[in-house]
């Protein structure tokens, strides 16, 4: 009877493990040829909650279905990201995505993605000079770049809940996007379009390759990395951006302080503290040209470079001996201005004309510079600028972005020409020599200060902008 039942058990378990292994054959080859098969919305409740994890926010999606099984690909369109919280910084619309990931990863909702591939979207991102609550008095007002901006602020939000699994993305491609962040320090939002590129993502770090995007009508192409910590953003960004608005790309709410059209190309490491430590190690250099453009924030009036008070000449008589000293008088006259009196005490020049017209921002036809970020610093370097035809400048030095306001240090060489031939001074002696005979003489002027408020010196002497 035993040895009966074994064959007999033997036999039935090799049916039961057959029909089995046909039943999932023919459940797959269903899934396969009807790719459509798993329902919309398991696929939805599955995916909304592993990106709303990830990107620590609220995840909506419309409609969402399987194209494949092997591997498995879901198609996604019209996914809202929205606030999980009032601060949240991040919201914005993907018009359709492609995401690849394994069937056991999407049933236990473990963000772990073989592919995402997002074509058309934007976001908006609010971004402040430091993220609320973390600001400190060393950094609160100052300047910050936008990027950076972005990244701090997008570093700095604390996760809805841990997700139980790091986000892993082994392929990254975005097409036909836009970023618009928006801050209170510009007076318009900063839009980043026709943003394209390919990467990927490991937890927190962030990789960029072939990227491409316009901003303030120029075009920057480059690659970069970020790695977003709880406490600071590690970053890197290599790229060049060409042809762009200086003036719409600096843009602050008290006014810019540079315009033109041209060039900036970069190599920059660095990190940003959230805590209030703003900018840290900072790294890298660069280069920048920029054509036909100004210093908007410097104008001299015509009367604004004051004039070294001189000695006061003494009354002449009309008649000495019996001597004429009329042509005595119109040649000191002609050379020094005389104060009317015989105190000896020091006197004004000859100022311009009180109806002289208003003066302008100092313009410029060309500038090309080298910068180098050092702890707390930006240096400048091998700084030329063009100010016309017949006159040119040079400078060096410092920008102390890490203080507030951050404070500059520029020490300049401008033709002694140009200030004659813009300003039309008269100055004893130098006004009546004409600009071309003071071509190749250099005034040193000193600017000071910070970017919002410069203070400049020709020479010793202060002259109010």
């Amino acid at each position: 009877m035993t040895t009966t039942a074994k064959p007999f058990l033997r036999s039935r378990a090799s049916k039961i493990l057959f029909i089995g292994a046909i039943s999932l054959i023919a459940i797959l080859l269903v899934i396969v040829a009807f790719p459509g098969i798993l329902p919309a919305g398991w696929l939805k409740n599955r995916l909304e909650p592993i990106l709303g994890r990830a990107l620590s926010c609220t995840v909506r999606i419309q409609s969402a279905r399987m194209t494949s099984f092997f591997p498995l690909t879901i198609r996604v369109s019209d996914i809202a990201i929205e606030k999980s919280r009032p601060d949240a910084p991040v919201t914005g619309r993907l018009e359709s995505a492609t995401f690849g990931i394994s069937l056991l990863d999407l049933a236990r909702k473990r963000p772990y993605f073989s592919r995402i591939e997002i074509d058309g979207g934007a976001l908006d991102i609010v971004g402040t000079e430091l993220p609320p609550a973390k600001t400190s008095a060393a950094t609160e007002n100052g300047y910050h770049p936008p990027v950076v901006t972005a990244l701090a602020t997008l570093s700095a939000q604390e996760p809805t809940a841990a997700p139980t699994a790091p986000l892993v993305i082994e392929s990254l491609s975005v097409s036909r996007g836009t970023i618009t962040l928006n801050t209170s320090s510009r007076p318009e939002p900063l839009v980043f379009s026709d943003f394209s590129g390919e990467g990927g993502v490991a937890d927190r770090r962030l990789t960029c390759r072939m990227l491409r995007t316009t901003v303030a009508s120029g075009v920057f192409t480059g690659d970069g990395e970020a790695n977003f910590g709880r406490d600071a953003t590690m970053f890197t960004l290599r790229g060049t951006l060409a042809d762009v608005d200086f003036a719409r790309l600096f843009a602050r709410t008290d006014g810019t302080f540079i315009s033109g059209t041209g060039r900036l190309k970069m190599d920059l490491r660095g990190t940003w503290s959230g805590g209030g430590g703003g900018f840290e190690q900072m790294e890298g250099n660069g280069e920048t040209e920029i054509r036909d453009g100004g210093f908007p924030k410097i104008a001299f009036s015509p009367t604004a470079l004051p004039t070294p008070r001189i000695p006061a000449v003494p009354e002449v008589p009309d008649r000495i001996g019996g001597i004429d000293t009329g042509p005595v008088k119109d040649l000191i006259g002609g050379i020094l201005p005389s104060t009317g009196g015989t105190d000896g005490k020091s006197a004004p020049a000859t100022p311009t004309s009180p109806n002289a017209p208003p003066g302008e921002s100092v313009r410029f036809q060309s500038l090309t510079l080298k910068f180098r970020f050092d702890t707390g610093r930006l240096n400048l370097s091998d700084l030329i600028c063009t100010l016309d035809p017949d006159h040119r400048a040079t400078a060096d030095g410092t920008v102390f972005y890490r203080e507030n306001p951050a404070r500059i240090s520029f020490q300049v060489k401008i033709p002694a020409g140009y200030f004659i031939r813009k300003r039309a001074i008269s100055l004893p002696f130098i006004g009546s020599l004409g600009p071309e005979s003071l071509s190749n003489v250099l005034i040193p002027v000193s600017v000071e200060g910070s970017v919002a408020k410069p203070v400049v010196h020709v020479g010793n002497l202060p002259v109010p902008l």
